[in-house]
């Protein structure tokens, strides 16, 4: 360390406890570190400084009230999921992630969670390789997360004192042997970032991502007296409320999904729309489509429920006990 680090590590003004890692990682055998929340994010953050430690042991609980392991657990990986989903916005390709996965795998990252209590505890033993004269130790209020290593304004403070040492490393032990295996259950979480999906599932997603919260929203005649609605399947009822969406910004829409995929039944939902809204309706088909699928569809779907007259070239309807 060319530079000594200050006894006070609280991540303002460039004392991050992040800058700290860096000087000491390069030269420490093993870690053991404690935390109240934690985020595999964290290790990306950390990329680069931690592959060449033999051993890092990580316990873990949750600040909530949380008791159970399954709840515990659920809420670490819905955190580390998230912290994930925040590195792509960095660095959309996930450099060292897969080195993350693979030294869990290898054990030289171990993830443990005490659930015996309530778990506050932040602390990071570190034993020096042996050249190293001292060991270091890191205790106070910063979390193994992206914030509490960088952003949080923290207390934390550094010591190189053997008997403060020595005492941390008898609780440490202590609790880790009470403490329950999660290596597997993190893994998990990892895995679906790193899994290669084909790449229609990606643009099926993206559009998914970006036509999201667009479309009109259901209202209840919708869901309660709609005949139609209830037909349609989840894609089909997207594909109308997007139409709807579209028409109303741009006075009108197209419907373009491919074969086999129900414009017919969206068609049919719209004009019951259409219907319900008391609106004048023109439909221009094919004509070997004409009897076969749109009157055919009339009959069978809206006809029952709403008075319609059919006529060559045209169709006009109104809703139950309405008139032309």
């Amino acid at each position: 360390m060319s530079k000594k680090l200050p006894v006070i590590i609280d991540n303002s003004s460039g004392n991050t406890l992040v800058s700290a890692y860096e000087k000491l990682f390069p030269s420490l055998a093993s870690i053991s570190l404690a935390t109240g929340m934690f985020e595999i994010g964290a290790f990306l953050l950390l990329e680069g400084l931690w592959q060449n430690i033999k051993q890092i042991r990580i316990l873990m609980g949750d600040e909530t009230t949380r008791r159970t392991r399954q709840e515990i657990v659920r809420a670490i990986a819905q955190m580390s999921d998230q912290s994930i989903e925040n590195e792509k916005i960095r660095d959309d390709a996930l450099t060292g992630l897969a080195a993350v996965r693979q030294a869990i795998m290898n054990r030289q990252i171990r993830l443990r969670i005490y659930s015996k209590s309530r778990f506050h505890a932040k602390a990071c033993l570190m034993e020096a390789k042996e050249e190293s004269p001292v060991d270091f130790a890191i205790a106070g209020s910063s979390n193994f997360t992206r914030p509490g290593l960088t952003e949080n304004l923290e207390l934390n403070l550094f010591t190189t004192d053997q008997v403060h040492i020595d005492a941390l490393r008898n609780w440490y032990d202590g609790l880790w042997k009470e403490s329950e295996d999660v290596s597997a259950d993190l893994l998990k979480t990892i895995e679906p970032h790193l899994k290669e999906y084909p790449p229609f599932t990606v643009y099926a997603k993206a559009l998914s991502a970006y036509f999201a919260g667009r479309e009109k929203t259901q209202d209840d005649w919708e869901r309660r007296e709609s005949v139609m609605y209830p037909l349609l399947s989840q894609y089909q009822k997207d594909g109308y409320h997007q139409a709807l969406q579209i028409a109303e910004k741009c006075e009108g829409s197209l419907i373009c999904d491919g074969v086999g995929l129900g414009k017919t039944f969206i068609g049919l939902m719209i004009l019951e729309r259409c219907l319900h809204e008391d609106k004048r309706v023109l439909l221009i088909v094919p004509k070997s489509a004409e009897e076969s699928v749109w009157q055919a569809g009339i009959q069978r779907y809206l006809k029952p429920r709403y008075s319609i007259e059919l006529q060559h070239g045209k169709t006009y309807g109104v809703q139950p006990g309405g008139t032309d």
